[in-house]
This record gives C-alpha cells, sequence and structure tokens, in this order.
C-alpha cells in the first residue's frame, strides 16, 4: 500500500486532522545528514510495530532554499526574471503580494522512502501520527533557523487526481495552517506545485 493511500484513508476520518497538523504524538529518532546553507536533509527513522512484529520505514526529508526575486514590467509580474503565467484563480505575482523589486526566500520541501518508491503496507495510524510529529518538529526547528517567506512541495497523486485533493497535501496543508494560521495557498497546476506564502 502506498503511503498516498494511507493518507487518504486517515483524511477521511475528518476528526483526525487536528491532531495531525498538531503532530502531538512522540516523534520518531532522527538526524540531520546534510546542512549547506539553508538547504538541509534529515533521516527519519519510522518504525512499526504491531501483531506482525516491528519493522523500519527509513524517510527522507529534504528542504532546497530557493529565492524569488519579483519585478513587474508594463503591468507584468516577472520571478527570477521569467514572466509569470495567470493561475487558475489568481496570477502568482499578485498572490505573492508584495512591491516590485523584493525578495522572499523559501524551502522546497521533498519527503521520500529511503528504498524504493512506495511505502511498505503500513496502515497504522499511530505510525502516520509519529511521522508527522517528527516532520513537525524538524521543520519547525529549521523555520526558526532561516524565517522563510514560503513553502513550496509537489504532491505525489494518482491518475487525474488533483494535486489539492491529494492525502499527502491535505496533511501537509493542517500542518501548515496550525502553524502558520495566515498562510496563503497558490496552486501552480502546470508545474504540478503547492506554494504556501506563510506570512
Amino acid at each position: 500500500m502506498k503511503l498516498e493511500k494511507i493518507y487518504k484513508d486517515i483524511i477521511k476520518e475528518a476528526k483526525l486532522i487536528p491532531e495531525i497538523g498538531e503532530g502531538s504524538s512522540q516523534p520518531f529518532e532522527y538526524k540531520k545528514t546534510f546542512e549547506n546553507g539553508k538547504n538541509f536533509s534529515y533521516l527519519i527513522k519510522g518504525k512499526v510495530s504491531n501483531e506482525n512484529g516491528d519493522w523500519g520505514v527509513g524517510i527522507n526529508l529534504q528542504g532546497m532554499w530557493i529565492k524569488f526575486f519579483v519585478t513587474q514590467k508594463d503591468g507584468k509580474w516577472f520571478v527570477n526574471g521569467d514572466s509569470v503565467s495567470p493561475g487558475e484563480d489568481q496570477d502568482f505575482g499578485e498572490f505573492l503580494n508584495v512591491p516590485p523589486g523584493s525578495d522572499l526566500g523559501g524551502f522546497e520541501i521533498t519527503f521520500s522512502h529511503t528504498e524504493g518508491n512506495a511505502f511498505a503496507p503500513v496502515n497504522d495510524k499511530t505510525f502516520m501520527f509519529r511521522l508527522m510529529a517528527t516532520i513537525k518538529e524538524i521543520l519547525q526547528g529549521e523555520f526558526n533557523r532561516s524565517n522563510p517567506d514560503f513553502i513550496a512541495y509537489s504532491p505525489t497523486k494518482e491518475g487525474d487526481e488533483s494535486i489539492d485533493q491529494t492525502g499527502r497535501h491535505k496533511l501537509y496543508s493542517a500542518f501548515i495552517k496550525k502553524a502558520f494560521p495566515n498562510a496563503r495557498m497558490f496552486v501552480d497546476r502546470s508545474m504540478e506545485e503547492i506554494i504556501y506564502k506563510l506570512k
């Protein structure tokens, strides 16, 4: 079973979303494996325990620091010198809501299993709560260190599923909204990326 399927199963129970977003469970053990400037990588030593025994689920959490230099010419927005195509509901330049000539910095987050493309068949809610608590603890520390303006990620989807309807996005979104109540979301469907402006 893929992690995204587990996310979807969990997210159906709406009463669980606050607990996931709060990340109040005991985090897994983890260690920083890479740091270069504001870029980082962590190995999360996930563990599942059930009637079939214990097994480890290694997870990599990476954050790459990226910058947006926002300009405007003849009423058209540019980010890092490239013209900005309008989004479905709003132009990206308008979404960023900063004066032309502004510099923004933030993290592009990737999250992957250390072996193969899918997780082992994990259907343990305790594992999911602990995983989100671990991600929360890591990101809070990195956010305090780097003070990002935004966070971006590309949630894995299945078939023709919309990126803003995936289980993974819903979990990330629950955490972000809990940690940053004023965060605003932009859906870049052409790049299949979610961007949250945090402040």
